[in-house]
């Protein structure tokens, strides 16, 4: 595939210098824009500075993701890479802002950062700075915004009336700079042919946000040029903060086309499966890509026993095509098809399968174990809340349908 870059920023109509920066790297396929701060000059040498030491930190180490030897190991030297560089970025920008004798100190900066190798990306994120991917016709917003007001609301300390007035959602909760070490939100997903990113300052998105209006836009726009319109939008419409505004087009060559078609339709089936099924039923992209992350393919045969009765597991099961049976003691009681799920209760016990399932046809099952559950659980709290309420609301569902059956008896 092929990734091209394109950059816009402006000063804006208030401020006196611009205190973003960005990188388009599209060798590397690198991007980046980060929004600095810390007064007059201060978040001007903020901004800049980390993006020049991001950018050679990663090129200096992007050899331990070439040399990668399985997509595992690509995944985790990626995410090892860019963590690295920004939690690096920090403590250098730090040090600095303590050995100027006070003329740069508690300079800092947001970053947000995108990088593609083949068919993975690799985001890296802090602050209120933020990522879209524009993926079949729809705009995702993929980070969160590190500020208070985001932070209360996940908490339920504001409604999301209160939330889309406060002004605490220019308060950031985490920066690269102001202190020696920070939290890097950090995550991959799978990258397609056509898939388009947005990388902007918060200048470009208090103004211009709106997944559906950058859909929008993106769609009447060309690529080359589509950056610059969105930022000079905001100009007209505030204006008050500087506007940094990055885009990158995923293209196709023609060699690939075939293996690129499979591989677009494989993930959107994954996509499509997942949302039907209860624990994931109107998540948000960003929320299934972190979930596509942590599922794997099972291909069976005619025949193949998937679940043992009264063998212990620790996997959910997902059909993606083909049938299966649900069997107790040798005897049938339900066949399953495209779409539908077994096995979730070894996501949160370790007990006993009640009942075997054996593949009816050849099938292609997606996977789900205990430990990703978790892992996804503790990554994101708010994302944790919603699994595990939807977890709760089945079980009651279930138990519901049985006190109902048992009434039916007496």
């Amino acid at each position: 595939m092929n990734v091209r870059g394109f950059g816009y920023t402006n000063i804006g109509t208030v401020r006196e210098d611009n205190e973003d920066s960005y990188l388009v790297d599209e060798e590397l396929a690198l991007f980046i824009v980060c929004d600095g701060m810390g007064g007059h000059v201060a978040g001007q040498v903020a901004s800049q500075a980390t993006v020049d030491f991001v950018h050679k930190f990663i090129s200096a180490g992007i050899g331990s993701v070439t040399d990668a030897r399985s997509l595992k190991e690509k995944r985790a030297q990626m995410l090892s890479l860019v963590h690295g560089a920004i939690e690096a970025a920090c403590g250098s920008l730090y040090h600095k802002s303590l050995e100027t004798h006070g003329r740069f100190r508690g300079m800092g900066t947001t970053i947000t950062l995108l990088i593609v190798q083949g068919d993975l990306a690799v985001v890296g994120h802090v602050g209120h700075s933020r990522l879209y991917l524009k993926r079949l016709g729809m705009m995702h917003q993929l980070t969160h915004d590190h500020t208070v007001a985001r932070a209360y609301l996940e908490q339920g300390l504001l409604t999301p009336e209160q939330f889309a007035k406060s002004v605490l959602k220019h308060t950031l909760t985490r920066s690269v700079g102001t202190q020696e070490h920070v939290q890097v939100e950090c995550f991959p997903f799978e990258i397609l042919p056509g898939d388009v990113c947005f990388l902007c300052s918060d200048g470009a998105s208090n103004s211009v946000g709106d997944p559906a209006e950058l859909a929008e836009l993106f769609d009447k726009i060309d690529i080359d040029t589509v950056a610059e319109v969105i930022g000079k939008t905001a100009l007209r419409r505030d204006g008050s903060d500087n506007i940094t505004c990055v885009t990158v087009s995923i293209e196709n060559v023609p060699e690939n086309r075939d293996i690129q078609a499979r591989r677009c339709s494989e993930l959107n089936l994954k996509t499509e499966t997942l949302l039907g099924v209860f624990l994931f039923r109107d998540f948000t992209l960003q929320e299934l890509l972190a979930v596509l992350e942590l599922v794997w393919v099972r291909d069976c045969e005619i025949g193949e026993i998937i679940v043992v009765e009264e063998t212990f597991g620790n996997q959910m099961f997902i059909i993606l095509e083909g049938t299966v049976a649900v069997q107790r003691q040798g005897n049938t009681i339900a066949d399953l098809k495209a779409g539908n799920h077994f096995g979730e209760m070894a996501l949160i016990q370790d007990a006993p399968r009640s009942a075997s399932v054996v593949a009816t046809e050849k099938s292609r099952l997606l996977f789900f174990d205990r430990d990703a559950f978790k892992q996804l659980v503790a990554k994101d709290k708010s994302l944790g809340v919603k699994l595990l309420q939807r977890m709760a609301e089945e079980f009651s569902a279930r138990l519901r349908r049985t006190n109902e059956k048992l009434k039916e008896k007496e």
